[in-house]
């Protein structure tokens, strides 16, 4: 829906201009009367709908159901977030949603079944309804048949209005809508996706009606795109069943399916797997710029030849340095005749001419008498340096051995060892921050023309060219101000920031 504009007439009639009138003098409008008044129904309702679940239904029936809303795990956890989400997504779907299955409690009860005496197989707001109709004002009956019909669904918010709510888009059935939420104006921001249900009065009337504890990150829209993928696949076979007269569902029929309804579980087993990873993520996989996983390694060789002639067949490791340049910045030592006793250098790899960083260090070699160690961060840079060292050194030298060593600490880096005073004098120079600025702008020009896995291989500017692939990058955007943000609230890496304006402009999307 589009919202009022400011220069439009003002919803509540006076015949003024919006800003001329309730939006000059703070008032709400009447669309947010409305939701005001569906939560006061929402109120009335709900403590005389939890007597009647108790009455009718007993504790069986929530048993049950907690364990099909959470997909059935072998044991519901005891802590402080599940009851949260019982509270806050939980009630709502067992009191509107919740469809009781005689197969289920056979399953469950087992040998019980006959001893027990099972809850009516009707969803409970429904029974209510039918049961109790003569109790409840129109308005209430309205509320409830719209409460039933909402289902649980991913919604990205497009934008935030404070104090008032939020314009969001179904991720699963692209329907856009207005939700009028003060509480949640003030913590959503653009691209979070949040498990909710919606009750929507009108077009212009909607509020969300049990929410799922754990907000999502813009990161995890890829995830969302494949549910509806599978979703619309299932959709188009059974499209294709009908029509080949291999099943009795007219297209008519398929065309009104709800498929918020008939997906339920899938889109709840989704909601609890990727909330489960936002709560408990998985230790980062730690990795060179290479892409492969960090192993540090130490090699420990053995040669026969001097030290110097070694590191003349050596220095070329260096990115093509020469041995007598090796020697003027290596830091060597000498024996009293003047012989070389040892020496360290960096295996540099040069990097090509597109990437951020001019040349990589892949590792650091050490030349103590007739001894050649060599650290290295993985086992794939382990298996290429010794290939590099037989190839120089031949039958001259031997691998006597290789050991795994204690991985780095994180801020050990030498930049960490500094004082804070001493990082900030350092990062505000302006030979660093004009290297840092370089490095960003090669790195972003670079960025559109990379195959990203968050764009199924594509590169920024193939995936522009279609819509899945704009929807995917607009999910990047969302993540990248996400981080941002994070980054400028942690004080950090603020000169990394993307260009999301110019990107999208080159993209073709602003």
């Amino acid at each position: 829906m589009s919202r009022i504009g400011r220069n439009d007439p003002c919803p509540c009639g006076s015949g003024l201009k919006y800003k001329k009138c309730c939006l000059k003098e703070g008032r709400s409008n009447v669309l947010s009367l409305d939701a005001n008044r569906l939560r006061k129904i929402e109120g009335s309702l709900a403590e005389r709908l939890l007597d009647f679940v108790e009455e009718v239904y007993g504790d069986l029936s929530v048993w049950m159901a907690q364990h099909e809303y959470f997909c059935w795990p072998d044991e519901i956890p005891d802590d402080e977030v599940i009851h949260h989400e019982i509270v806050q997504a939980f009630t709502a779907w067992f009191i509107y949603n919740w469809e009781p299955d005689p197969m289920e409690f056979e399953d469950a009860l087992g040998d019980e079944m006959e001893a027990r005496q099972l809850p009516p197989m009707e969803n409970p707001a429904k029974r209510f309804l039918r049961t109790r109709r003569d109790r409840l004002t129109a308005e209430e009956r309205k509320f409830i048949e719209l409460s039933c019909a909402a289902q649980f669904s991913f919604l990205k918010v497009l934008d935030v209005l404070q104090e008032q709510g939020m314009s969001t888009e179904d991720m699963l059935t692209g329907e856009r809508l207005f939700i009028q939420d003060v509480s949640a104006s003030r913590t959503a921001f653009d691209g979070m996706i949040i498990f909710a249900r919606v009750i929507k009065a009108s077009e212009e009337t909607a509020i969300l009606a049990g929410t799922g504890i754990t907000a999502l990150p813009p990161s995890f829209t890829d995830d969302i795109i494949d549910l509806r993928d599978h979703i619309r696949k299932g959709m188009e076979s059974l499209r294709k069943e009908s029509q080949a007269g291999r099943m009795k569902i007219s297209l008519p029929e398929i065309a009104a399916i709800n498929v918020l309804k008939d997906y339920d579980l899938e889109i709840r087993e989704r909601y609890h797997l990727l909330a489960e990873s936002v709560r408990h993520p998985a230790p980062p996989i730690m990795q060179n710029t290479d892409g492969e996983d960090i192993v540090p390694l130490r090699l420990v060789f053995e040669f026969t030849v001097k030290p110097r002639e070694a590191l003349d067949k050596l220095a070329t490791l260096c990115d093509g340095e020469t041995s007598e340049q090796l020697l003027k910045m290596g830091d060597p030592a000498f024996d009293s005749s003047g012989e070389l006793q040892s020496i360290e250098f960096p295996w540099v790899v040069k990097r090509p001419a597109n990437a951020v960083m001019n040349n990589t260090v892949n590792g650091r070699l050490s030349i103590m008498g007739n001894e050649l160690s060599i650290e290295v961060n993985s086992r794939e840079r382990a298996d290429a340096i010794q290939r590099k060292i037989k190839r120089r050194l031949g039958k001259n030298v031997t691998l006597r051995g290789m050991e795994e060593l204690q991985p780095e600490l994180p801020g050990a880096s030498p930049l960490s060892q500094l004082s804070e005073a001493e990082q900030q004098e350092l990062m505000n120079s302006p030979e660093v921050r004009q290297q840092i600025e370089a490095m960003s702008q090669q790195h972003w020009a670079q960025w559109l023309d990379d195959s990203l896995p968050a764009l199924r291989g594509k590169t920024p500017r193939e995936a522009a060219r279609t819509p899945e692939g704009r929807e995917r990058l607009e999910a990047l955007f969302d993540e990248f101000a996400y981080r941002d943000e994070q980054l400028s609230q942690a004080g950090t890496m603020n000169d990394f920031k993307a260009p999301i304006g110019a990107l999208r402009k080159e993209l073709g999307l602003a």
